[in-house]
């Protein structure tokens, strides 16, 4: 079956990109405001601020750039760090005959294949010190980023997207600058790059055939618009990681600066690593396409899916529910009565209404913790949609805080007195519904109290 790659807007879009995410970083908008995101963005950092010879840092990323894939960077180079603190010579290249200790490196350092890691560090560096006299610099001489780029991939785990990362390394920390430096072209930027239109994945696409042609893209970007490829790259690393891979709607509209440009149709990626695909549309996407702009509720939907008005009604609400629910907890303790016999008192309830959903078997009285876990996330904007059997309890406070909405409900106070609450008609208006009684706040008396 043929693979098609359709380009979109071409350079304009990948221009659109490169532009607003280094504006959003110099301007720290959103998620680069954050306290401590620079660690996220340069992972690396951990181990260039011990290593001072500048040879030896890039001997250090020579053999350590391959084993950053499919890993957590920050942990991956804050291990490094460490081991290098205690094995500051471990690339003994000047000896004749080079064999470290692969072991205590593998049992101190995380690695995604570590059999195939060994074999990388072994034949690297007898092709290194044959080759190149045991100095990585030499292998890159040349000052075109694409020459460079062919020189590194002759080495075993050296591929075009680590290649790269490996110049970016040292064009970041002034060992050796190369021209028209462009981003690594990792699984981050290749998602961000299809949900931002810069090409469109219509059936299962190659991740190598991708790469190939989004690289050339930003290449060509970054050497016309004189863009820094090293900090375009740390850059889109943090986006993809933080944001795309949290599958937040709520969390990208408040934190990420191509929130305007992206479709939310980001491309998955198989299990081998190999393949680009776009998953079938799921029930949110179906409903939001019609559901959305003639204001139907259903309760499966994140709020992140509503305007920001009625967004805000449902965590305020939210927040209400979850301060009552954790200061009011069902205990009971036993007294002794005259007679000798002991008797079980109730000292404190919970809630109405979380008796009420219990009884109605909307939610379970044993996952209490689980059900204010859900709470919060509907109060910060981050519940999720109710696929199959996950996330039920944000799809059940959902529907529960949107009957509270537009039908009212009634709230104790001191006991005995009951308060009717009002619905809200900006919910009813949004919704489209109508109100069918327009009662008047009322106090009632007598309240016979649930014991439980």
């Amino acid at each position: 079956m043929r693979q098609e790659l359709k380009w979109e807007l071409k350079k304009s879009r990948v221009s659109h990109i490169c532009n607003r995410v280094l504006d959003a970083y110099q301007e720290k908008f959103g998620l680069f405001s954050k306290e401590g995101i620079e660690k996220k963005i340069f992972p690396e950092k951990q181990l260039a601020k011990l290593i001072k010879n500048e040879n030896d840092l890039a001997l250090w990323f020579f053999f350590t750039c391959p084993g950053d894939k499919r890993i957590n960077s920050i942990r991956y180079y804050e291990q490094l760090g460490k081991f290098y603190l205690k094995n500051t010579d471990f690339f003994r290249l000047n000896n004749p005959v080079f064999k470290p200790n692969i072991t205590s490196f593998l049992r101190n350092v995380n690695i995604a294949n570590r059999p195939e890691f060994s074999r990388t560090i072994l034949e690297n560096s007898k092709k290194l010190i044959e080759n190149f006299e045991g100095n990585p610099l030499n292998i890159i001489k040349n000052n075109d980023y694409d020459t460079c780029v062919k020189n590194l991939t002759s080495f075993l785990g050296y591929g075009k997207e680590i290649s790269s990362l490996y110049l970016v390394f040292l064009s970041r920390y002034g060992i050796k600058k190369t021209k028209n430096v462009a981003p690594k072209v990792d699984r981050h930027l290749l998602r961000i790059s299809a949900g931002c239109g810069v090409f469109k994945v219509t059936k299962n696409l190659r991740i190598s055939k991708a790469t190939n042609e989004v690289s050339k893209l930003y290449t060509e970007v970054c050497k016309e618009k004189h863009i820094d490829g090293a900090l375009l790259d740390a850059l889109t690393y943090a986006i993809g990681n933080d944001l795309c891979s949290k599958k937040d709607d709520f969390l990208c509209m408040t934190n990420c600066p191509l929130d305007y440009y992206c479709n939310k149709q980001l491309p998955k990626i198989n299990r081998k690593n190999t393949t680009l695909y776009i998953e079938k549309k799921e029930k949110t996407q179906q409903f939001l396409k019609f559901g959305q702009k003639n204001g139907l509720w259903s309760p499966d939907i994140p709020i992140s899916y509503w305007p920001k008005n009625i967004r805000e009604k449902f965590m305020d609400h939210a927040k209400v529910l979850y301060i009552d629910l954790q200061e009011n907890k069902y205990k009971s303790v036993l007294t002794q009565e005259s007679d000798g016999r002991k008797k079980r008192e109730i000292e404190t309830q919970n809630p109405e209404w979380y008796k009420n959903l219990i009884y109605s078997k909307i939610v379970d009285f044993k996952s209490r913790r689980e059900n204010l876990k859900a709470l919060e996330r509907i109060m910060n904007g981050q519940d999720k949609e109710f696929k199959r059997r996950l996330n039920k309890n944000d799809s059940s406070f959902r529907d529960f805080i949107f009957e509270r909405l537009t039908k009212g409900y009634e709230t104790v106070y001191m006991g005995d007195l009951r308060y009717n609450s009002q619905p809200d008609e900006e919910v009813i208006e949004y919704f489209n519904l109508k109100k069918d009684i327009n009662k008047e706040p009322e106090i009632s008396e007598n309240l016979i109290d649930i014991p439980f």
